[in-house]
């Protein structure tokens, strides 16, 4: 899994459970700014990484770009024990 994130988003303790819990490889690229962050996403379309930590007020300049994708939250079970304000589906803007 590659994730994109500022620091304190993908610490090295969390990651290091996440990989043992699931079996999986994680490769952490952390960038300092909004604008580091943008440049390296638009850099790769977006392709190069798996889950991007963003800002919450720059997601709709990364949709509109089509650099993200929606999670089907159907293989998401998890997601029931989110708070309840943030388990409806949203529309994904286009």
């Amino acid at each position: 899994m590659r994730v994109l994130a500022r620091p304190g988003y993908a610490d090295s303790d969390v990651v290091k459970q996440f990989e043992q819990q699931y079996k999986v490889q994680v490769n952490v690229t952390f960038v300092d700014s909004d604008e580091a962050l943008w440049a390296k996403m638009h850099a790769a379309k977006g392709q190069q990484f798996d889950v991007v930590a963003a800002n919450t007020a720059e997601m709709q300049r990364y949709t509109r770009e089509g650099l993200l994708q929606p999670l089907d939250v159907a293989v998401l079970p998890n997601t029931r024990r989110q708070l309840p304000r943030f388990r409806p589906p949203l529309p994904f803007p286009a």
